[in-house]
């Protein structure tokens, strides 16, 4: 078969061998003045039963800003939600009220919230309100919004109607290919993923970042970019940022689309409002009606998602966007105990970026809030594993959680739990959907349904092993490239055509495939991963191995069987690529059992949305919390905070902060000063153990200019010696030999070219430049380790 031959021949022979028609499709872009019948997309609806309700029940137990939050939906309004303060409860509540008491249908409502979990428990909570055979297909997350826009009119901005999703690995995947076929060698996936998506947050194409002169991007960059949209195109596939830009360019583009969307959205609702980034935002704006009945909940104390694109100064900003703006504040806390609250808000006191709010509880004072300093992380871990112990008595495991602010924090933890016999769950550690084999399987799938996905295929063309090269693959490539035709029409053509090795190798393969094919249309989703498991030979090559690893994997693999049983029995649409949708879309905190009776350990960012009986947020150290990376921003200061005070309104009756003396690093100890937040915690709440009370050594902001708003009873003896390293840690040091060294606080105007300036994180170091005049001034300083950084000058202190 030629690859170059008509449209209407290829896609005669997919036809033959996909007869789902999952294969080539030429649609063509409807016009843009065809207009769509609102209802014709929508998923089929039962008779709309709602519970009896007045007003009086629809409002019962609800305080009374959390009333009026359900009763103003009337033009645009912000309710800030402070942490624990029943958002969702006023959310459904408000709902319900929309449906029963305002004439709007529940496919008339979009409400967006940015996890699966969230959405599954609004949906769950105003089936409880409603009625539960009343649906709500415009309720979910931004990126299953996008998802539901693109599949009615993505045609208009050239993507197909059975387009596949790529996840991040698959993105990576792709992107390295790019690079590959470029021939640039020197060039990380990792990087160039992250400038596509920090393009395609701006909703701007390889072609638009190309003229914007701000960016000044990498040329290297700009065409892997190029490139990478070319194969995206050609492999029928979208990337989460897609899910996003996508839809804002459809309606933007196509005044009728988005006038559809305006009239079929009678309200808006939206939750968690201050993680929303601009393509987000832009979104919701450009399908809002002239009534501009949107509603939407969040709290700037708690916008910890910069990292990724979230922007607080939508949420700050939202009365300037829509004057005429109710705005709402729900301030009792229904969670923490009074001196959490009490600790937590004074140290989000100190942040000026945001909406004033004073949280308030009526439940007791309930316990103070423990600062723990230990010498190591070593003894850090057996303290907090200690307090488990002695707490598991009367807590639950599952109502016990460790934070941290990275990943690589857990060890010490793990290890101490594994001695003391503790069972855990690391949410946020390898994924079960990451897991090699559960790839493999799902990559077959996603080739059966889209044979178009290029990265999916190159997966498991030679998986199980069938002699299948990387010259193979390459020759592949070259000729889908030089012929415009799929990696799949390439290798179909190969296998009947191509040298004698390629169609004995490549055969057998294409007839696998076509075989599976053949089930699509009237084989059950589970049916079809099965046999894809039996004629793929995947099984028959793990069950031959007979290790424990194989048998680890086995086991992994009748998990994603039970997996898609169980989707076909939840959800409406029973179909592989419904089932592959749901997949792309879920999130690690989806599909954590926080019910089983273990430990919890996750990440600070992780741990938002969640609560726990009693918390322990490790590492409160200077470099680490705040972590170093943030002092390069002027903004990073109250980011840092405010994650901060997610982490420690997670806690119901019991808080612990701790702190290392030292911790290893690269296989040394160096000194970790206690981190300045520390010192922002009121006296009268907290109870400080470890080393004794003659000493207090927690304030660090003399060195790093952090916190200076601010003095508690913690600020004694600077504590802003260089780091200490050791081979082999003494136990008597950590904290006494740090009094010896009182530098003098550094400004912009005090530094020049020259200076000597010294950082608690990476040591003594000289100036080369200084950019700025002011407190934000930023300092290029190279440090005696060789390493050259750009810092704002109010991270350093002068050395000499």
């Amino acid at each position: 078969m030629n690859c170059t031959e008509t449209p209407e021949k290829l896609n005669s022979w997919v036809r033959c061998c996909f007869p789902s028609d999952q294969g080539l499709q030429s649609s063509s872009p409807s016009p843009q003045g065809e207009k769509r019948d609102a209802s014709s997309s929508q998923v089929p609806m039962g008779p709309v039963i709602m519970n009896a309700g007045s007003k009086e029940a629809i409002l019962e137990g609800l305080n009374p800003p959390q009333r009026d939050a359900v009763l103003a939906n009337q033009g645009p309004v912000l309710i800030l939600a402070g942490a624990g303060s029943g958002k969702t409860r006023a959310l459904t509540r408000k709902i319900a009220y929309l449906i029963q008491h305002e004439g709007v249908a529940p496919w008339e409502i979009l409400a967006v919230t940015f996890t699966n979990k969230a959405a599954a428990e609004m949906r769950d909570r105003c089936a409880q309100l409603v009625g539960d055979r009343v649906e709500f297909p415009w309720l979910g997350t931004f990126h299953r919004t996008g998802v539901r826009m693109l599949r009615e009119h993505g045609e208009l901005v050239g993507v197909p109607q059975n387009f596949v999703i790529y996840d991040q690995s698959d993105q990576r995947a792709m992107v390295n290919r790019c690079i590959k076929g470029l021939g640039f060698d020197k060039v990380t996936p990792q990087s160039v993923a992250e400038f596509i998506n920090s393009a395609k947050l701006r909703a701007l194409t390889a072609r638009e970042v190309a003229v914007e002169d701000d960016l000044r991007p990498d040329d290297r960059f700009l065409r892997v970019y190029e490139r990478y949209e070319e194969e995206m195109k050609k492999s029928a596939a979208v990337d989460f940022s897609d899910l996003l830009m996508q839809p804002l360019r459809m309606v933007r583009d196509n005044p009728v689309v988005a006038s559809s969307y305006k009239r079929r959205w009678r309200y808006v609702l939206v939750d968690e409002f201050q993680d929303t980034n601009q393509v987000q935002y832009d979104l919701l704006r450009a399908t809002l009606n002239d009534e501009r009945r949107i509603c939407v909940v969040g709290d700037d104390d708690q916008c910890i998602y910069r990292w990724r694109g979230a922007d607080v100064g939508h949420i700050l900003g939202f009365a300037q966007d829509f004057p005429g703006s109710t705005v709402i504040r729900l301030e009792q806390n229904y969670r923490s105990s009074g001196r959490i609250l009490a600790a937590a808000s004074a140290l989000i006191s100190s942040n000026t970026e945001r909406h004033p709010k004073t949280l308030w509880t009526d439940r007791d004072h309930g316990e103070l809030v423990r600062v723990h300093r230990a010498g190591t992380d070593l003894a850090e871990a057996d303290y907090v594993i200690g307090q488990v112990r002695a707490r598991r008595a009367h807590v639950p495991l599952r109502e016990m959680a460790i934070f941290y602010r990275t990943n690589a924090q857990s060890r010490p933890f793990e290890d101490a739990l594994r001695r003391s016999a503790i069972p855990y769950r690391v949410v946020g550690g390898l994924k079960f959907y990451d897991r090699a084999e559960v790839k493999d399987m799902l990559a077959y799938l996603k080739v059966l349904v889209n044979p178009s996905d290029a990265v999916s295929l190159e997966r498991i063309i030679n998986t199980p092993t069938r002699g299948i090269g990387q010259k193979t693959i390459q020759d592949l490539r070259d000729y889908a490239r030089g012929h415009g035709c799929t990696m799949w029409e390439a290798t179909r053509h190969h296998a009947m055509a191509g040298t004698p090795g390629q169609q004995k190798k490549l055969g057998p393969f294409v007839d696998i495939m076509a075989g599976l094919a053949g089930l699509m249309e009237d084989s059950s989703a589970l049916t079809i991963a099965k046999e894809a498991l039996e004629r793929s030979t995947y099984l028959e090559r793990l069950e031959a191995e007979d290790t424990a690893e194989a048998d680890a994997r086995i086991q992994n693999l009748q998990e994603l069987l039970n997996a898609i049983e169980e989707f076909g029995v939840a959800s409406a649409d029973h179909t592989l690529s419904g089932y592959l949708e749901q997949v792309a879309l879920v999130s690690d905190l989806d599909s954590a059992d926080l019910s089983a009776d273990n430990l919890m350990m996750m990440t600070v960012h992780t741990a938002k949305g969640l609560e726990f009986d009693t918390v322990f947020v490790t590492g409160m150290e200077y470099g680490l919390f705040p972590h170093f990376n943030s002092m390069e921003e002027a903004l990073g200061e109250e980011e840092e905070r405010r994650l901060a005070y997610v982490a420690m309104t997670r806690a119901k009756t019991h808080l612990t902060l701790t702190c290392a003396g030292q911790r290893r690093r690269f296989g040394t100890y160096e000194s970790s000063p206690p981190s300045p937040f520390l010192d922002e915690l009121p006296p009268e709440v907290i109870e400080e153990d470890g080393r004794g009370p003659q000493r207090s050594a927690f304030s660090a902001r003399a060195t790093s200019g952090w916190g200076n708003r601010r003095r508690g009873r913690l600020s004694g003896q600077i504590m802003s010696a260089p780091p200490v390293v050791r081979d082999e840690f003494d136990q008597s040091s950590g904290f006494d030999e740090l009094n010896d060294w009182s530098p003098e606080s550094a400004t912009a105007g005090a530094l020049r070219g020259g200076s000597r300036v010294f950082h608690p994180s990476f040591g003594e170091g000289v100036v080369l430049e200084v950019d700025g005049d002011d407190q934000d001034a930023k300092a290029t300083v190279r440090f005696a380790t060789g390493l050259q950084k750009r810092i704002i000058s109010r991270f350093l202190t002068r050395a000499g």
